[in-house]
């Protein structure tokens, strides 16, 4: 009974395109690290690489045989065979038979060590994120300009007094009237046709003309992003934002493509390199309302895991500080203590007055009734955005 061209074909494409998985699992796999606590990792690569092999070659196998019987049911008999075609179709037929038969114990391992190679490949790379980010965070806060002068401040340092990004690789949404397309009261930059997503993020790091003013919640988007392309490499960076990065507060920066929202209950949950973010009392915003300095009614930090025995974070600031949970709120503590600026400074200290104790500061406990006393948001790289690229 003659068998269907089109069919065998498919099938030897599908072998194809499993020899291709299997060979991009095995460049994979001599680029993956131990994962964490795992002694054991070289000898289990040993075998994973093993199985995989012997996986691909039965693939690439079955590929030949079924291009081969195509031909012989076109009436592509190989002049060696002429003389005994039914004995060579029958030849091919037993040995895909015999191909099937070994292949069949073969793919739920294959398939399982795949997924041993793709889960520690994303393991290791969550974890590469997380010291990209705490080491852009870092990078941010002591970077110097010609002169020693700081390359990133705050916008309210400046004397503009508003945000600020390099002109030749970044244009604001809404810029004020003074002729500079990357001065804005808005924090909303997206880079410019003359520079991709990668090099306009590089290039916040090397601009030496003037500082860079941003606020801290800019400054986490601009580390993840970073943190993303130092993970997964610039064309990764530059294909996710379809071209056009975005640096803005809130959701709408390209770092909503990123990352995900968690809540936890305790810091011993956190990794290191989560963006986290500290709440300060909620009448600050009230009491400083006039004051210029008004800037901490919280602080979007990085967690830095186990410094000196004690869970410990960071944030945009020029003491690049590594502060406890305890110490950080008590900073915050200290913030919303300062007298009050502005003409009606007076009155709103007394109607706002000074906090006690630090225990009337929220810090990493959110304080909205629904998560009230979890440790919210928590944001992450999307794994599924680290699985995406090889």
């Amino acid at each position: 009974m003659p068998l269907n061209v089109t069919l065998l074909l498919r099938a030897a494409a599908r072998c194809q395109r499993r020899i291709g998985r299997i060979d991009e699992e095995l460049v994979r796999l001599d680029h993956t690290t131990a994962p964490p606590g795992n002694t054991d990792w070289p000898t289990e690569r040993q075998h994973i690489r093993r199985v995989l092999n012997k996986a691909r070659k039965l693939q690439n196998e079955r590929r030949i045989l079924l291009r081969r019987l195509a031909k012989v049911e076109e009436g592509q008999i190989p002049p060696q065979h002429a003389g005994r075609a039914r004995l060579y179709r029958r030849n091919l037929l037993m040995g895909l038979a015999r191909n099937y038969a070994r292949s069949k114990p073969m793919q739920g391992r294959a398939h399982d060590l795949v997924d041993i190679v793709g889960t520690c490949v994303t393991e290791h790379r969550e974890a590469l994120f997380g010291q990209w980010m705490i080491t852009s965070l870092r990078e941010l806060n002591t970077a110097r300009r010609s002169g020693q002068a700081r390359r990133f401040i705050y916008a309210n340092e400046w004397d503009g007094g508003v945000y600020r990004f390099p002109e030749r690789s970044w244009m604001a949404d809404a810029p004020v009237d003074d002729g500079h397309p990357a001065h804005s009261v808005t924090m909303n930059f997206a880079n410019t046709d003359d520079f991709s997503p990668s090099a306009a993020l590089e290039d916040l790091f090397t601009w030496d003309a003037h500082p860079i003013a941003i606020e801290c919640m800019s400054a986490l988007h601009i580390c993840f992003l970073r943190a993303f392309m130092k993970t997964v490499g610039t064309a990764a960076l530059d294909t996710v934002t379809e071209d056009i990065v975005q640096v803005a507060s809130g959701d709408e920066g390209s770092v909503s493509k990123l990352r995900v929202a968690l809540e936890v209950d305790s810091v011993d949950q956190l990794r290191p390199g989560d963006w986290v973010y500290f709440y300060n009392h909620p009448d600050y915003v009230k009491r400083h309302r006039d004051s210029s300095f008004a800037t901490w009614q919280g602080a979007n930090a990085v967690y830095l895991g186990n410094v000196g025995g004690e869970p410990r974070f960071t944030t945009f600031d020029s003491q690049d500080p590594a502060w406890t949970e305890a110490e950080f709120v008590a900073f915050l503590l200290q913030e919303y203590n300062r007298k009050p600026g502005g003409p009606n400074g007076g009155q709103l200290a007394n109607r706002f007055p000074q906090l006690a104790s630090s225990d009337d500061v929220p810090g990493l406990r959110c304080p909205n009734p629904e998560q009230r006393g979890r440790i919210s948001p928590v944001y992450r790289i999307d794994v599924k955005e680290l699985a995406r690229w090889r």
